[in-house]
C-alpha cells in the first residue's frame, strides 16, 4: 500500500486547526502568526509569496497553549465594557 506524504509546510489556518485540536480550545491563525514572529526558533516560518507564510508541521504539532491564568478582581471592579445593573426603586407617592 502506497503512503502519501504529507506537505511539511502548512497555511496558518491549518497550524490553527492542529493546534486547536492539541490544545483542546480554538486557536486563531492570527495567534500562530504571532507566534512565528515571537519565537521563530519554536515555530519556522516561511515566505510563500510576498504575503502569505507557511509553518513547519513538525513544529506546528509539538506546540500546546493552556488557558490565560487571570488575577482575581476585587468585587468592585466590574469588566469593561458592562454597565452594572442598577435596580430602581420604587418612588415615593
Amino acid at each position: 500500500m502506497v503512503e502519501m506524504k504529507k506537505d511539511p509546510w502548512i497555511s496558518a489556518n491549518e497550524a490553527a486547526q492542529i493546534i486547536s485540536d492539541n490544545s483542546g480550545k480554538p486557536v486563531h491563525p492570527d495567534y500562530v502568526r504571532l507566534l512565528a514572529r515571537q519565537n521563530p526558533k519554536k515555530l519556522a516560518s516561511k515566505p510563500l509569496d510576498g504575503r502569505t507564510n507557511v509553518y513547519l508541521r513538525t513544529d506546528v504539532e509539538k506546540i500546546k497553549v493552556k488557558a490565560k491564568k487571570v488575577a482575581d478582581r476585587p468585587k468592585e471592579q466590574e469588566p469593561k465594557g458592562e454597565a452594572p445593573i442598577e435596580e430602581k426603586q420604587p418612588e415615593a407617592a
